[in-house]
């Protein structure tokens, strides 16, 4: 502690003694202050040659006061740019935040996007397996279904079933708060949302039968649009999901229980579209993109192989890559040799 900083200590701690003292013995009509300042104004009169020039002594006490202002001034201003600095850190500190939590917002959206894509193809996959070269008849069987259901009617052939209404260019309809579309394998939901809904406001929820949809407000509160029922039929709940498309549209996918049908509706009680008038399509290899259509053709390509008792395009791969091995080594013999891990392979 420098000279000066113990003097003003010494002197802070004097002054407030004798500001103590005068706080007791001061006269009714007049403050502490008042009576602090005639003490010390006393002192100086009865004890120094301080007023004897008066005109010294005025300016003495104005520049004293100026001193005080200009420090009250100065320390007035140093604690407004303290508290200052203070909020310009709170505020950046606060932008940081919201900025890394709308980054993570961001990621979680892209991560769960890209998810859907991977279900999306995998489920294309699964779709395709195992009755790809049943396509064209699947479609067929819909087709005769239809004209089946023709023949049956006496009445105009042309006509639409009472009650029901031409299916839209997707096979499906509208209904009073969605539109729908179908394949003989899935059905298309989609529900516009009032612009700039949130994934964390859509309430979609799916079982085998039923189907519950609404959005909720920034309290929790159910809003529209609502709608709930049960479907026409059942569906597979574990290969069915929703999307939420520019804020604006959330589109839910449903795969079809029982396929090769067409839906007159999605929920029961709306809404029936004459299924004589849906249009099977020629071939559902060219809904898919260009990476996952030539990977369903290769299993198409392999399962007719595997149907005539030859190799897969694999399996071929590994015979011809055997086969010229064998043609560059002539001196060596392949008689005795086993070829593990390479089925349906004749060297000869």
């Amino acid at each position: 502690m420098s000279e000066n900083e113990e003097a003003r200590r010494q002197t802070d701690a004097i002054l407030t003694q004798a500001a103590e003292i005068c706080a007791r013995s001061a006269p009714p009509g007049t403050t502490p202050i008042e009576q602090l300042l005639d003490a010390f104004f006393g002192f100086l009169d009865a004890r120094t040659d301080f007023f004897d020039d008066v005109e010294r002594a005025g300016r003495a006490v104005g520049d004293a006061l100026g001193r005080t202002s200009r420090g009250r001034d100065a320390r007035a201003a140093m604690r407004a740019a303290e508290r200052e600095a203070r909020e310009a850190s709170e505020r950046t500190t606060k932008a940081a935040r919201e900025a890394a939590r709308a980054r993570e917002a961001r990621e979680s959206e892209k991560q769960r996007v890209e998810a859907l894509k991977q279900r999306q193809l995998e489920m294309a996959m699964k779709k395709s397996e195992g009755k790809l070269t049943e396509i064209a008849e699947g479609d067929a069987a819909a087709a005769n279904e239809a004209k089946a259901d023709d023949d049956d009617e006496e009445e105009d052939p042309n006509a639409l079933k009472p009650g029901t209404m031409m299916p839209n260019k997707g096979n499906g309809g509208d209904a009073e708060k969605y539109v729908w579309t179908q394949t003989l394998d899935d059905v298309d939901v989609r529900v516009a949302v009032p612009p700039g809904t949130k994934s964390k406001q859509v309430r979609c929820d799916f079982t085998m039968d039923t189907f519950s949809f609404h959005l909720v407000d920034a309290s929790g509160k159910r809003i529209e649009p609502a709608f709930e029922g049960k479907f026409h039929a059942p569906i597979a709940p574990d290969d069915c999901y929703w999307t939420l498309e520019d804020n604006a549209y959330v589109v839910c996918f449903l795969q079809k229980l029982k396929t090769s049908e067409w839906w007159p509706c999605v929920l029961v009680g709306d809404p029936e579209i004459d299924t004589r008038r849906a249009e099977p399509e020629t071939s559902r290899l060219a809904d898919l993109d260009g990476d996952t259509r030539a990977t369903v053709e290769k299993m198409m390509y392999d399962q007719r192989q595997k149907s005539l008792g030859l190799p897969t395009a694999d399996e071929q791969s590994k015979h011809d890559a055997l086969k010229n091995f064998m043609a560059a080594h002539p001196e060596m013999n392949f008689d005795n040799c086993k070829f593990d891990g390479v089925d349906n392979f004749r060297p000869n």
